[in-house]
């Protein structure tokens, strides 16, 4: 099987999200990788997700969610600020994806890459089990119809049906 990947350089520069030494080094497992699908692959498997702040288990979906049923992990930047307005650079969530038995068939990922609550601030990569990708990148290119299309009405709570969504987040485990 081939892989076709992008290296770390050529995906940054891709996405337009600059390489300058702007603070602390990242944190591997607070922060899902934007590089490769292989990088995010492995970063799955390893689990880092799995210490962050999780809902308890698998749950029916919200409101009008495409994902089925699932299990929402939040990072800790994602899980403790803000209550409203724009979540920091760095603030990520993980979505295990399940089928109607509880099966885990699926991986999402959000992560905000760049500062602004606008689609071309949040990478967005979801994939089967099979590893079959979705969608990978920022919200001006192809996920910006399959996932920011739907995550900009994260604060609309007459179509989620759910309350305290905002900045294309609809679910903040703390």
């Amino acid at each position: 099987m081939i892989r076709r990947t992008m290296t770390g350089a050529a995906l940054a520069a891709f996405l337009g999200i600059g390489c300058g030494n702007n603070g602390p080094p990242e944190d591997p497992r607070q922060l899902p990788p934007i590089t490769s699908t292989d990088d995010i692959n492995d970063w799955l498997a390893a689990g880092y997700y799995k210490s962050w702040h999780c809902e308890p288990a698998i749950r029916d979906p919200l409101g009008v969610s495409p994902h089925g049923m699932s299990r929402t992990c939040s990072n800790e930047l994602l899980s403790t600020l803000p209550d409203t307005g724009e979540y920091p650079v760095g603030a990520a969530s993980v979505k295990e994806l399940a089928d109607n038995n509880g099966a885990l068939k699926g991986y999402s990922i959000s992560r905000h890459v760049a500062a602004g609550a606008r689609a071309s601030s949040w990478f967005w990569f979801e994939r089967n089990i099979q590893g079959n990708v979705v969608a990978a990148g920022t919200g001006e290119r192809t996920p910006q119809d399959i996932c920011s299309n739907c995550h900009v009405r994260a604060a609309d709570s007459a179509f989620t049906g759910i309350q305290g969504g905002h900045d294309y987040v609809f679910i903040q485990v703390r």
